[in-house]
């Protein structure tokens, strides 16, 4: 699992403080998702992507970021852009997210294709 961040919150008068446990370190462990596995991921990659800018592709893939995700989910995102991109005229879009990941970072691959 990736590193957690405990945060305890100590009150006491008259100010509220928020003490942080120690940061874990993060080690690149590979996102593959077999066996009903599930992955958190913090940030996802968009390579390839030219008609469509990254920050309306990042709001396409929000709703799963800093939660754990499953193969599903991976499929869902895989979809959603590609139905963003149909929606647009690029019917000839490929979505690819490559099985193996690495460090909490989601690498998406666009091939756009031409619009229609």
């Amino acid at each position: 699992m990736l590193g957690i961040l405990a945060v305890i919150i100590i009150h006491s008068a008259p100010f509220d403080e928020v003490a942080e446990g120690p940061k874990m370190p993060q080690k690149n462990k590979e996102l593959s998702l077999k066996g009903g596995r599930t992955i958190v991921v913090n940030k996802v990659q968009f390579i390839g992507n030219k008609a469509i800018s990254t920050k309306q592709l990042q709001q396409l893939t929000s709703p799963y970021l800093n939660r754990p995700i499953s193969e599903t989910d991976l499929t869902e995102i895989q979809e959603r852009i590609e139905r963003f991109y149909k929606s647009k005229g690029y019917d000839q879009v490929k979505v690819n997210i490559p099985s193996k990941q690495k460090g909490g970072v989601l690498t998406v691959d666009i091939e756009e294709g031409k619009k229609s």
